[in-house]
């Protein structure tokens, strides 16, 4: 029996918009992972409609070429699940979060008698909206074998806090989809590293970014966005607090700018601490230069202070390159930032009573923004950190060991696919049927709106060929389709109907009769209907 892995989503690429970019890159290195360490037969991609495909085949081609996986990976459109769903035995269904189709695809799955878990990844869990999400959850849809994947101890109790909080609050059941803490994960050091040794690769790039081979070099990764990253004001002051050294002492805050008037502030803060020749500003680095960043350092530091940062895929680039981490006590940092590889600095929280309140009618990304500025990241521990990393070599070169050999043994790609196939083999192994009701929380469209039209069409109507859908049976011509309709309507299915409407027939007779069984013969009827080819024949 071929074991399938199959999903809704494309894992594309990062997009434009900013608070995509972490969960995007996130899904699209998982994507990369699955199928260079997968073990699956193939892998099968519902997708919106043609377009979306074209994409999906522009954007991933290259990837697939490159791991020889192209033949293993098919694309269909979703209104194509029913009858794929109905005839391939799937292992698993994977989305690439946990709320936007989880559960609808849950009672789908129900609905047609199918045996697969579903699982989703989680990643930022900090918005509000999500909580109509799990509203559907709870009223029903999952199993305990469908489960969410969740990146840190942390997330998954801010997750599971929303959820018991919905239950308690309006008297439903518990959820019953599990939940299972599988860390994200990255290439491992053998896919950037080359033949080179961590001494030669540090004195290679320290000359190619122009940074003294002698100083002590912090660097700290992330986009600059004051709204839903972190605010780097701290970091600068506490920065400069520290005495000169000699060696000097460097710090490099790299990135993708988000807003050129947070990095201007910035740039102003550090002249106005007296810092500007010890910070150094890299902006919008390509992927080379990046890599030289992370060669140069000595250790990596990221004072995370928004709820939206539930795990942090820069600290797994830092321990890949064997930096130890000066990190806040925060989400989680906390389980990447273990005491063998990290100093981890206190953070304090105020719990504003008029923000909890008007928070609902607030844009997300400005009630994130308020959020942050009303945590504190510990300045004077954060500057006693910075200032062990700099003087303390011993320490921070045996952190540095450390931190290779914790990334080898928890965060490489390969251990992560390992896990989640354990997870998802033995959840297909065990499963057993859910709910079949449908679900309360959908708008049931041809219920709701029912009394719209005239009457409905019948399985009991008698339907005739018309003069244009006689033209079109004798010339072998088409009907011209409006963009998109092409997954629905299928030309062939239409040519069928033609050549067997001789006499009048009911709409149930030709569904029966037709050559491939499937629920969108009648919507071809439907449209066929809708455009002239056949018409009501009233006996």
């Amino acid at each position: 029996m071929p074991r399938i892995w199959a999903s809704l989503d494309d894992f594309l690429p990062p997009c434009a918009a900013p608070e995509q970019v972490g969960r995007n890159m996130a899904n699209h290195y998982f994507l990369r992972a699955l199928l260079r360490h997968g073990t699956f037969d193939e892998y099968h991609f519902f997708l919106c409609n043609e377009a979306h495909a074209g994409l999906f085949w522009r954007a991933h081609g290259p990837m697939l070429d490159e791991l020889a996986a192209r033949s293993r990976v098919k694309v269909f459109p979703r209104v194509a699940l029913l009858d794929q769903v109905r005839e391939t035995d799937y292992t698993v269904f994977h989305l690439s979060d946990h709320v936007t189709s989880f559960n609808a695809l849950c009672r789908v799955r129900n609905r047609l008698g199918a045996a697969f878990p579903v699982s989703g990844f989680i990643h930022s869990v900090s918005y509000g909206d999500f909580m109509s999400a799990y509203l559907g959850m709870l009223h029903g849809g999952g199993t305990a074998h469908d489960v969410i994947l969740c990146s840190s101890t942390q997330g998954e109790q801010a997750v599971r806090r929303s959820i018991e909080r919905l239950s308690t609050g309006l008297s439903l059941p518990p959820l019953k989809v599990g939940f299972e803490v599988v860390p994200l994960g990255i290439d491992d050091a053998s896919a950037t590293a080359g033949t080179s040794s961590r001494d030669e690769r540090r004195a290679a790039a320290r000359s190619a970014l122009g940074l003294a081979q002698d100083a002590v070099v912090g660097l700290c990764f992330g986009r600059f966005s004051e709204v839903d990253k972190m605010d780097h004001m701290p970091l600068i002051q506490a920065f400069a607090a520290l005495h000169r050294m000699e060696p000097p002492h460097l710090l490099v805050l790299a990135g993708a700018v988000q807003s050129e008037n947070y990095v201007r502030m910035l740039e102003l803060w550090s002249r106005a601490m007296g810092a500007q020749e010890r910070v150094r500003f890299e902006k919008n680095v390509d992927e080379a230069r990046k890599r030289l960043l992370y060669d140069a350092a000595d250790y990596f530091v990221s004072v995370s202070d928004n709820p939206q940062e539930t795990f942090g895929l820069t600290l797994l680039e830092a321990l890949r390159a064997g930096l130890p981490l000066v990190v806040s006590d925060y989400d989680g940092y906390r389980d990447i930032g273990s005491d063998e590889v990290a100093l981890r600095v206190p953070t304090i929280w105020h719990r504003p009573s008029g923000l909890t309140l008007i928070e609902p009618i607030l844009d997300a990304r400005t009630f994130h923004l308020y959020m942050a500025q009303c945590l504190s990241v510990d300045i004077p521990a954060l500057t006693k950190a910075l200032d062990v990393m700099g003087k303390d070599h011993e320490r921070r070169h045996r952190m540095a060991r450390d931190a290779a050999l914790r990334f080898d043994e928890c965060y490489s790609h390969k251990r992560t696919i390992q896990k989640l196939e354990a997870i998802w083999d033995e959840r297909k192994a065990h499963f057993t049927a859910g709910p079949t009701d449908e679900d309360p929380q959908s708008l049931a469209v041809f219920d709701t709106f029912d009394h719209y039209p005239t009457r409905f069409l019948r399985g009991a109507d008698r339907l005739r060929i018309t003069g244009l859908g006689q033209t079109l049976k004798d010339t072998g011509a088409s009907h011209p389709l409006l963009s998109g309709m092409s997954d629905l309507v299928d030309p062939s299915v239409v040519r069928d109907v033609l050549a067997r409407l001789v006499d009048a027939s009911t709409l149930d007779e030709l569904e029966a009769q037709a050559a491939h069984k499937s629920w969108k013969t009648g919507y071809c009827i439907a449209w066929m209907l809708k455009h002239g080819l056949i018409e009501l024949h009233e006996s």
